[in-house]
């Protein structure tokens, strides 16, 4: 059987289609769009990334994420910004739901990998092979 995401897909982004991975995206554009809000239309922005289908309606928690990983206040000036994203669960309406989080990305390796420095057994002191203390209690 399907799962629900497969029987009734959405337009935007939600936490199922990260299938439970980080995904580090490039951002490309942010749109406002129109949203139904129970008979009331509201203005929300949409992120929107290279080479993806989807974008994610931007919360104010997500939309200041961003601002902090970019420096950038602007949404217009997000273009070409990195960020990942991670499904989480988040407290909405007073119920635990699936949500996505904006994270800032690891960075890239800038230079030569760096192997693991080998680590050579240290004997232990002399004295501390002496397993015959008294202990004073």
């Amino acid at each position: 059987m399907a799962t629900m995401n497969e029987l009734y897909p959405s337009k935007y982004l939600s936490a199922p289609d990260l299938n439970g991975k980080k995904v580090t995206v490039t951002i490309d554009h942010v749109q406002v769009e129109d949203f139904d809000d129970h008979g009331r239309v509201i203005k929300k922005p949409v992120v929107y990334f290279k080479n993806a289908v989807k974008g994610l309606v931007c919360n104010k928690t997500n939309f200041a994420a961003i601002v902090l990983i970019t420096g950038k206040p602007n949404s217009d000036d997000w273009t070409g910004a990195r960020i990942t994203l991670v499904a989480t669960m988040v407290s909405f309406n007073g119920k635990m739901t699936e949500s996505i989080r904006v994270e800032k990305p690891e960075e890239r390796g800038g230079g030569a990998p760096t192997a693991p420095v080998p680590v050579s057994p240290v004997p232990p002191p002399a004295d501390a092979l002496d397993l015959d203390d008294e202990i004073p209690f």
